[in-house]
């Protein structure tokens, strides 16, 4: 046979169909756009990667490609292309000399690559950002960016590649750019050491070029024709006609500062001729600026002007041509900037005309959810509130059970103790030894506590079925309250405790139910001494305030953390803190001083911190207050 499905399952299952039924199209179109989001992250990278071999070729399309690939990569919320789009368009203003721009995008990228936490392009972006500071003679941005870049390279398995071989000769060329030689020198150093362990014959000659240049600064000129030399032999090993015409530039001007102006010579004549077949202006430059200097020192003054002369109608000539280029250069990279403005405009009207049509499709389908979700609720509020009435209504006949036989069961134990207290008290009166009397002494406590038990019993069923009727009398409340004192007096002595009372007046006079006023002073002070260490002190004080008068029980005892205060009016409470002398605790009395203060209008509250004792308050209101 099949089991019939709760009525809250039902619910449950109906409201899983319809929301599945509702959202079944959308779940397919976002299907297709994850689909079509991977198809467009991998033509991304693709794309990408292919405009770096461009870079020199066509600046103006790879800018445009590398805008519409930002753009591709914001729709798609593909980050990584976002951030190898910015770093490739970043390398464009590089070439251009666009410093400002280059370095703005730069940043964005860097941003991109911490956020997803990849060291290796966080490395690259910085050596990117350090080249372009080194281009504009900032050295001291140059050593901030470069040293990053070591840094984060040390976090990846290129520790020892060809960018970090880079990487130290570039902030090497900062310090001696700054004039730090000694710094200079170990970072070309550790960039020789690498390249050596690699094998890589160009990273060992550039290393030895700027060792060769450091040692010249220092004047060790032997050891720089050391290096330099070396540097050279690798040289023509390479077929670097470009890098080799630099290497025979330097040393040209070791040997003229050895004095040795035939191999000065030597070299100037091979760097000239490499030059002029390279047609390179910035190397051209370089070695007529030492040709001039070798003429100069040489004493062949007019041969010296001819140079400086041509060095000057070099440089107007090269300003003119990198003008032009730039000016190009820049008409590219607005076009360029025009077009993506253009299609990115095209692209939002298209954007917004599909948001409207999302929006009318989404509200139709929320208004169909609403609709449903609330029928689901109004059904299920409606059994709920059923269901909570029909448990209610048990649990209070229960409860009445309850109280009922609790009545019922303190009562008739009640009397048996009654009369056991009684036969106690007669066997006491008679002539008995010295070990009886002890003997019917612990009888009579037990009898009391449990006798005491009862009552509580019999108080809290009485306080919860609100049986308890107040009976109204004018009460002295010193009177009252030294009586109370006397009557624990042998309790508290057997622990040597001292109870004081604090009263202005001996005449105080209050209206009240005495006898509920008699329990909520007798559990407090009670509860005091069971709590109380021996030889300390416990002080009841009482004071008239506004429309009621405030009753105060201090002790000296074990004090309480804050749970044991949170569930200290609470039935049945069982508190870290135990009675210090072996007494009984039903974890009921301050449960029933909190109900006799409430029905008499009052209210009770403890202050109190762990081995600094308690104090307990009680107010009390009344019809009229007399001090006398």
């Amino acid at each position: 046979m099949y089991k019939q499905i709760p009525n809250k399952v039902s619910f449950f299952i109906l409201f899983i169909c319809t929301y599945a039924s509702v959202f079944a199209n959308q779940a397919t179109d976002s299907l297709r756009l994850q689909v079509k989001s991977l198809a467009d992250s991998v033509y991304l990278n693709q794309a990408i990667n292919n405009c770096y071999s461009l870079l020199d070729q066509d600046k103006e399309y790879v800018s445009m490609m590398a805008l519409t690939s930002i753009d591709l990569s914001k729709q798609i919320g593909y980050l990584r292309g976002e951030a190898e789009a910015l770093n490739l368009l970043g390398r464009v203003y590089r070439r251009m000399a666009w410093y400002d721009k280059a370095i703005s995008t730069y940043m964005m990228a860097l941003k991109h690559y911490e956020s997803m936490d990849d060291p290796y392009h966080v490395a690259m972006v910085c050596n990117d950002i350090a080249i372009i500071y080194m281009n504009l003679k900032d050295y001291s941005q140059v050593l901030k960016y470069g040293s990053r870049a070591l840094d984060e390279l040390e976090l990846t398995s290129s520790k020892n590649g060809v960018g970090n071989i880079n990487l130290y000769n570039l902030v090497g060329a900062a310090c001696f750019e700054s004039g730090d030689l000694e710094n200079a020198l170990n970072y070309f150093k550790k960039a020789l050491q690498m390249a050596e362990k690699r094998n890589d014959a160009e990273g060992v000659a550039i290393s030895l070029d700027n060792i060769s240049k450091v040692h010249r600064q220092f004047g060790k000129l032997d050891l720089a024709v050391s290096y330099i030399e070396k540097s050279i032999a690798i040289r023509k090993t390479l077929a670097d006609k470009s890098a080799s015409a630099v290497s025979f530039t330097a040393a040209a001007q070791i040997y003229m500062d050895r004095g040795d102006f035939k191999l000065a010579s030597t070299y100037l004549k091979q760097a000239k001729q490499l030059a002029d077949s390279l047609h390179e202006p910035e190397l051209t430059l370089g070695v007529f600026q030492v040709l001039g200097e070798f003429y100069k020192r040489t004493g062949k003054y007019r041969e010296a002007l001819l140079v400086f002369e041509r060095i000057k109608l070099f440089e107007d000539s090269a300003a003119t041509i990198k003008k032009s280029n730039r000016v190009s250069e820049l008409e590219a990279i607005y076009q360029a900037e025009r077009r993506e403005n253009e299609n990115a405009l095209l692209k939002k009207e298209n954007a917004l005309k599909e948001v409207d049509l999302l929006n009318a499709k989404l509200q139709q389908r929320t208004t169909v959810i609403i609709v449903v979700f609330l029928l689901i609720m109004a059904v299920f509020i409606f059994y709920t509130l059923y269901r909570k009435g029909k448990i209610n209504e048990r649990l209070t006949k229960l409860n009445t059970e309850k109280n009922n036989i609790m009545a019922v069961l303190s009562h008739d134990l009640k009397s048996p103790f009654t009369r056991l207290h009684t036969h106690i008290q007669q066997l006491q009166t008679r002539q008995i030894n010295t070990e009886d009397k002890f003997v019917l002494k612990n009888m009579q406590e037990l009898v009391q506590e449990s006798s005491d038990m009862i009552q509580n019993l019999l108080d809290v069923t009485y306080l919860e079925e609100r049986k308890m009727n107040l009976n109204l009398s004018e009460i002295d409340l010193y009177e009252s309250l030294s009586m109370l004192c006397d009557s624990f007096k042998n309790t508290a002595d057997r622990k040597r405790i001292n109870i004081e009372l604090d009263v202005n007046t001996t005449e105080f006079v209050f209206i009240t139910d005495a006898q509920k006023f008699r329990r909520i002073a007798d559990n407090l002070v009670s509860n005091a001494i069971k709590y109380s260490s021996f030889d300390k002190s416990i002080h009841i004080g009482v004071k008239d305030e506004k429309d009621g008068i405030l009753l105060s029980i201090k002790d000296e005892g074990q004090g309480m953390d804050k749970a044991d205060k949170e569930a200290l009016f609470t039935k049945f409470s069982r508190l870290k803190s135990v009675p210090t002398g072996g007494e009984s605790s039903t974890g009921m009395g301050l449960y029933i001083v909190k109900k006799l203060c409430e029905s008499l209008g009052g209210k009770v509250w403890c202050e109190s911190e762990p081995g600094m004792g308690s104090v307990f308050y009680v107010w009390l209101p009344s019809l009229s207050i007399t001090n006398m």
